[in-house]
């Protein structure tokens, strides 16, 4: 199965990691470990020391696309229409 990754404070841990991109590989990882009843969200993301609502939209985001990569062009401040 998947190694256990040692448990810090949230705050702790984001703190340097909060604008940080997620590699596909460690959503999978995460996405595994809920699908296979490893824990709770809360435990799930204590376990990967990301923030909970983190795995939250992450099992969002699977539930409604499908899909669980970065959505980099859905981010940041919208266009302004010059007309």
């Amino acid at each position: 199965m998947f190694p256990e990754v040692p448990y810090s404070h949230p705050k702790e841990s984001m703190s340097c990691r909060s604008m940080a991109t997620f590699s596909l590989d460690w959503r999978e990882r995460i996405g595994s470990a809920h699908d296979q009843d490893e824990g709770t969200r809360d435990e799930i993301a204590q376990r990967f020391r990301v923030p909970l609502g983190m795995v939250k939209k992450l099992l969002q985001q699977r539930r409604k696309t499908g899909c669980i990569k970065a959505r980099h062009h859905l981010a940041g401040r919208k266009k302004r229409i010059v007309a």
